[in-house]
């Protein structure tokens, strides 16, 4: 077949936004109760409304979304146990029961959007569960540990006095449970909680710290018969802990020490990264160099690879009925799913998101890329695919760079509809695990203290020289976009370097300042390690902010934002808005008044990466195949 010879970034693609927006099904939170399978799931199709899933049927009725906003960033916002199954509903924060017959689900409790719910633990036997709950109100917002009748809603303070609580989980009447304090983030240093739970009283006792408090993350307690494990990272790497509670001078170690990432940052509750078949035996999921497999660790600390066809592995859950590990998958050729792995190697497929047989006709596979950036950076590097054409003799593609969130995300092999979406447009895309990113150990996720706009915005920098070095991308067409804190060093990267040419933010931070005074509590002093104490380090935020540097800027830049965006308000894309418009430079700005952090609704989603791509061709004088949109860009 002879294929068409065309400009690099104009190559006409089988993958349609909207077909896209359609399929970027998510799935989240798997539990099994006997031989039922349940999970959450994203429906961009339903405004993203979030279903909860049994046996691959929906069972929430419509108008209901299972959506928990603690800490806005939510998770962990359903419960299936004996007596019941219970949601999260998204527009009071109120939990539901859901009727097994044809009635409406059962408003359990009745707060007025003052409190929210999260991370469930069921007590056995009882018609009780324990949950972070926080409250909101004119005094502030105040997290704790609560017990929770199932029955009429009743609540009944645990614990309290910390900042934040997750991960409440229960063996018998020992209840585990993690607590941090401001100004940390629970990947900066956490506590680890052991107490004796009283049912009938419905009260702790004995509550003692048994892990953290000097500087150590803890996360994802989780009980074995007699044993509790839990991630801590105090060995400079996030690796699974045992402790044997069976007597009471218990001590507990490294399962396996290895310098190899087991977890990841707290960013939503429920998010497992290991399952516990018994106290002998587990399966986890392992980062090295940002490559995930999964392992099997024996109670030894004997360590053997397991699974590693997947390059994601999301959600781990052993369904004890059937004897087999359940698990959100991904890579780059194919779309998410639930697989069932068997202990014999087989495999079985639960749900997929929608099958895009294009995607797979023209995936670009990442190469892993390491660079010399203030020591060793990190990307995974998606060359122009598409088998249809091929670029001009001598011709080398634009690139862009995407920046994650977190900033303590990290760029993964799965499946990015968005990235192909441009590959298969003949653009070079270079997903980038700069500095501050997971999945490298707590060295790698520290560099970015004190340094967040300057050490990122280096790492672009260095990726784009590497690439342009070893002739992968033209360097006078360099792009570089980014969303939420990868907003920001989009934004700096745009402002304080002329490394990129043109670039796309996404409800990104421009204003420092702004952000310190003006988001919520689980972020709040979130800038505390990254920038500096506020207000002491006033001049370091004035100087890091690209809003007050606007006269660096000389590059077209696209803005989108959410109207109901409580993580970084409208404000701060209308205030580089502003700033562009002022000086003359070529902008655009995209607004959705009904979308929040992150945009859910599929003609939404459509919408921006159209306006997006079409906005970054016109920059570099593209002409596009795809239809174009009727957007305002001003001064180009």
């Amino acid at each position: 077949m002879t294929r068409i010879t065309a400009p690099m970034g104009s190559w006409q693609s089988p993958l349609d936004a909207d077909v896209i927006a359609a399929g970027a099904v998510h799935f989240h939170e798997i539990q099994s109760l006997g031989e039922d399978i349940f999970w959450l799931e994203s429906q961009p199709q339903e405004q993203g409304r979030v279903t909860l899933m049994r046996n691959g049927q929906s069972i929430l009725p419509p108008g209901f979304s299972a959506r928990s906003r603690v800490h806005e960033y939510g998770g962990g916002s359903y419960l299936a146990c004996p007596v019941g199954a219970y949601f999260v509903n998204f527009s009071d924060q109120d939990l539901y029961e859901l009727d097994n017959g044809d009635g409406a689900p059962r408003r359990v409790t009745h707060s007025g959007k003052s409190e929210r719910y999260a991370d469930f633990c069921h007590v056995p036997d009882t018609s009780i569960a324990i949950c972070v709950c926080e409250t909101h109100n004119d005094d502030g917002i105040t997290n704790r540990l609560v017990v929770i009748d199932l029955f009429d809603g009743e609540i009944k303070t645990l614990h309290e006095g910390h900042d934040f609580y997750a991960a409440p989980r229960l063996s018998g009447h020992k209840l585990a449970f993690v607590a941090w304090d401001h100004p940390n983030m629970p990947w900066d240093a956490t506590l680890l909680y052991l107490a004796e739970f009283d049912r009938r009283e419905r009260r702790l006792e004995n509550v003692t710290i048994i892990a953290g408090g000097d500087g150590a993350s803890i996360m994802e307690p989780h009980w074995g018969e007699k044993r509790l494990f839990y991630l801590s990272d105090e060995s400079g790497w996030w690796n699974i802990h045992s402790l044997d509670c069976s007597f009471e001078a218990s001590v507990s170690s490294i399962l396996h020490e290895a310098h190899e990432e087991y977890g990841g940052p707290h960013w939503v509750f429920a998010a497992h990264t290991f399952a516990i078949i018994n106290d002998d035996l587990l399966i986890a999921r392992r980062i090295r160099q940002g490559e995930e497999s999964l392992a099997i660790i024996k109670g030894d600390g004997t360590l053997t690879e397991w699974h590693s066809r997947a390059g994601s592995y999301d959600s781990l859950h052993w369904h004890e009925s059937n004897h087999m590990l359940l698990c959100v998958t991904g890579t780059p050729e194919r779309a998410s799913r639930i697989e069932a792995l068997m202990p014999s190697g087989e495999h079985e497929v639960i749900a997929s998101a929608a099958r895009l047989p294009q995607s797979e006709h023209c995936a670009s596979v990442p190469e892993t890329v390491m660079f010399e950036s203030n020591g060793a950076a990190h990307a995974f590097f998606y060359p122009p695919t598409n088998p249809d054409y091929e670029g001009r003799t001598g011709e080398r593609p634009p690139l862009l760079v995407t920046t994650h969130g977190g900033p303590t995300a990290m760029a993964r092999r799965m499946q990015n509809l968005r990235i192909q979406y441009y590959t298969s447009r003949g653009w070079a895309v270079a997903d980038l695990n700069y500095a501050g990113s997971t999945g490298y150990g707590t060295a790698y996720r520290r560099k970015l203290e004190g340094e967040w706009g300057i050490a990122d915005v280096k790492d672009c920098e260095a990726l784009v020289r590497h690439l342009v070095l070893n002739g992968l991308v033209d360097a006078k067409r360099c792009a570089i976009r980014g969303g939420s804190a990868g907003g920001y060093t989009t934004l700096a990267a745009l402002t304080f370097s002329d490394a990129f040419q043109a670039g796309a933010s996404a409800y990104g931070i421009s204003d420092l300042e702004a952000l310190a005074k003006d988001t919520h509590k689980f972020e709040s002093r979130y800038l505390d390690s990254l920038v500096g104490p506020w207000p002491e380090a006033k001049r370091t935020y004035m100087a890091r902010s690209p809003i007050h540097h606007s006269e660096h800027l000389a590059c077209p830049i696209i803005f989108f934002q959410g109207g109901k965006d409580l993580v970084v308000p409208p404000n701060q894309s209308q205030l580089m808005v502003d700033a562009l418009d002022k000086k003359g430079i070529a902008h655009a700005y995209v607004f959705y008044p009904e979308e929040g952090h992150g945009f859910r609704d599929a003609n939404n989603i459509a919408h921006a990466l159209r306006a997006e791509y079409q906005f970054l061709c016109q920059a570099f004088g593209i002409a596009p195949a795809d239809t174009m949109l009727d957007i305002e860009v001003k001064h180009l």
